[in-house]
């Protein structure tokens, strides 16, 4: 899962998709052929990147991590299994910010800075990296959503928030300059609140 070519296979071949239906298939495919045990290290990555956070704000967060991880992993699988993307028949909406976004996948899993502690096993491995990219474009690009769910809270006390069918998120364009950031893909708009 983790070569360069194997990751930049996966970009490449969901460049050429611009459906939704498409794009949710192709997805689950790709997220099956994680092992149990990839499933558990992302678990525990993602329980770490938590875990260090001050307990008041890792409070308030941890459920919100939790559904746009494993939440939305797990929506997609019961969907593919039960061969039910009919509610996505429609075109890639912004299908120019999508292909960008794909084209960005290789890169960004091989750039990681992230350094976890060692008892984490290949703290460093990029097909972790891929996982999180392939549940973000289901996210943004299938179900039209933020990455992080409406509700996620930021430090501060600033949360992701939907209003007349519109997402706003306080930092939506504070993270333009962060190359790998999915923040510079993401379908909400900067809260003005917090411009």
């Amino acid at each position: 899962m983790d070569t360069r070519e194997n990751i930049e296979r996966i970009a490449n071949e969901m460049l050429r998709i611009d459906r939704r239906d498409a794009l949710a298939e192709y997805l689950a495919e790709e997220l099956l052929k994680f092992s149990m045990y990839d499933l558990q290290m992302i678990g525990a990555r993602a329980r770490h990147d938590i875990e260090i956070l001050p307990k008041n704000y890792r409070d308030k967060l941890r459920p919100y991590a939790e559904e746009w991880f494993f939440g939305r992993y797990h929506a997609l699988i019961t969907k593919y299994r039960d061969g039910d993307f009919s509610g996505y028949s429609a075109p890639i909406h912004d299908i120019d910010t999508y292909r960008h976004f794909c084209m960005i996948i290789p890169e960004g899993c091989f750039k990681s800075e992230i350094d976890l502690p060692s008892f984490i096993p290949e703290r460093k491995n990029p097909s972790y990296s891929l996982f999180y990219y392939l549940l973000m474009a289901y996210a943004m690009f299938v179900l039209e959503e933020p990455g992080h769910p409406a509700g996620t809270p930021f430090p501060g006390g600033a949360v992701v928030r939907k209003t007349a069918g519109k997402y706003y998120c306080p930092i939506r364009d504070k993270e333009e300059e962060i190359f790998n950031s999915i923040c510079n893909f993401c379908p909400a708009l900067q809260d003005p609140d917090y411009l």
